[in-house]
């Protein structure tokens, strides 16, 4: 069940706010083939797949370092018991069975994770509304970090290693899309619309709306929110 409050939607299930970090934390050594370096694991997971986008759009927000997030209690309580079944399961099961396509755990992580991130997302652009009122762009640029904050630190990972990799900002995708338009849609209908006199009423429908999105894209592997910058970026292209 959830509440509405001030700023966004509380999850009685705190733990569950974090649980899309089971299915998407795949080790990140095991991954290359390299060995587990469980302390480089441990913190860099902390930004590429559990708190990054909190963290980064925080950052933006409060004009504060990126790395200071993960001295909050809550955040990193959360991220290690996370990492901890993920890794050290008995027999690998939570990462087994959080793998297995629409598995109905998994798909409960997902729901959980979109939950997460649209209600934070929503708070956040309240926040950053009260903070530097005449910036119209703001909101949006909160959300596009908010859903690729993970993606930056996973393209540092990545070159690393030494892989070849492209970012956000040089390839933007459907991550950026997603972000900017539900951050956009929540100021405008939620905020500015009738003085934010429904707000309540949009927060629910955008939060049903992106858990709904997320859970089908999961289940049916495809990208709802491909058409929204594919188009886009085409037009944009001969203006380079």
């Amino acid at each position: 069940s959830f509440e509405v409050h001030g700023q966004g939607i509380s999850t009685n299930c705190a733990c569950a706010t974090r649980a899309h970090f089971f299915d998407s934390v795949s080790p990140l050594a095991a991954a290359e083939n390299e060995p587990r370096q469980w302390l480089y694991d441990l913190l860099v997971s902390f930004y590429s797949h559990s708190q990054g986008g909190g963290a980064g759009a925080l950052a933006l927000i409060d004009s504060k370092s990126i790395v200071s997030y993960i001295t909050r209690p809550d955040l990193t309580h959360y991220h290690l018991l996370a990492w901890l079944a993920v890794y050290w399961s008995p027999f690998d099961a939570v990462f087994r069975t959080i793998r297995i396509p629409r598995h109905p755990l998994r798909l409960f992580c997902v729901a959980m994770d979109a939950l997460d991130a649209i209600t934070s997302t929503c708070g956040l652009v309240d926040k950053a509304r009260k903070l530097h009122p005449k910036n119209l762009l703001f909101p949006a640029m909160v959300g596009v970090i908010m859903y690729n904050s993970g993606a930056f630190f996973r393209w540092c990972d990545e070159r690393s290693r030494g892989l070849p990799s492209r970012t956000f900002l040089a390839q933007p995708n459907s991550g950026v899309a997603r972000g900017a338009l539900l951050a956009a849609m929540y100021c405008w209908l939620g905020r500015i619309w009738r003085g934010g006199k429904h707000r309540n009423s949009v927060l629910v429908a955008i939060s049903l709306f992106e858990v709904s999105a997320q859970v089908l894209e999961d289940a049916l592997n495809l990208n709802l929110l491909a058409w929204a910058h594919k188009p886009l970026f085409s037009l944009l292209g001969p203006f380079k």
